[in-house]
């Protein structure tokens, strides 16, 4: 049986270079029952008379690559037949986490908020470790001290994932909004003025 090797963009795979450009028509007509592809980090299996397999990557290795990571097993029996079996490999999984900012008044209530959608998201994530991207949205008189104190926020959110553990912050992503503008400080009542 023949197997093939290849590092394509298969079908145009958007955010990745256009070389060596294909489709699963192009592998099939090749006449090879087996094909394993390179060059996207995201898993995908085309079965049927033939198997086209693109493993991914064993590990993420930021944001951009989020969720569980695997390898191929790949066993090739005496009749010729193929049997695929993914096989998790990631240590650390990255994944983003939402955080729902809808009316929050009190640091004590975000932080807190930021806490069980950690706890939520560590406890289905398959891999060793979480690595996290926070991200706090929603309408809340207290959007302007959550910009202001991003600093404090990261280091409140990062010992509350140590808390839990095998979980780190890798980001906060602040797209809170003030529910009336009316009720967000001016600038200069945060300055200081040197004589």
């Amino acid at each position: 049986m023949n197997i093939g090797v290849l590092h394509p963009n298969l079908g145009g795979a958007l955010g990745h270079d256009l070389y060596s450009p294909c489709t699963i028509a192009d592998l099939t007509a090749t006449g090879f029952r087996y094909w394993e592809l390179g060059h996207v980090h995201m898993r995908s299996a085309v079965e049927g008379a033939w198997a086209i397999v693109m493993p991914g990557t064993p590990q993420g290795r930021d944001i951009s690559e989020a969720g569980p990571k695997s390898v191929t097993l790949v066993t090739i029996e005496d009749d010729r037949s193929i049997h695929i079996e993914e096989r998790t490999t990631s240590i650390s999984q990255f994944e983003r986490v939402l955080v729902d900012a809808n009316g929050i008044e009190d640091w004590r209530e975000l932080v807190s908020a930021i806490s069980r959608a950690l706890e939520t998201k560590r406890s289905g994530v398959s891999s060793d470790h979480l690595v996290a991207r926070v991200r706090i949205e929603g309408l809340t008189p207290f959007a302007w001290r959550i910009r202001r104190d991003t600093d404090l926020l990261k280091a409140e959110a990062d010992d509350r994932a140590s808390v839990i553990g095998t979980c780190w912050v890798e980001k906060l992503e602040i797209l809170c909004r003030p529910t009336d503008r009316s009720e967000e400080p001016s600038e200069d009542r945060f300055s200081s003025s040197t004589a």
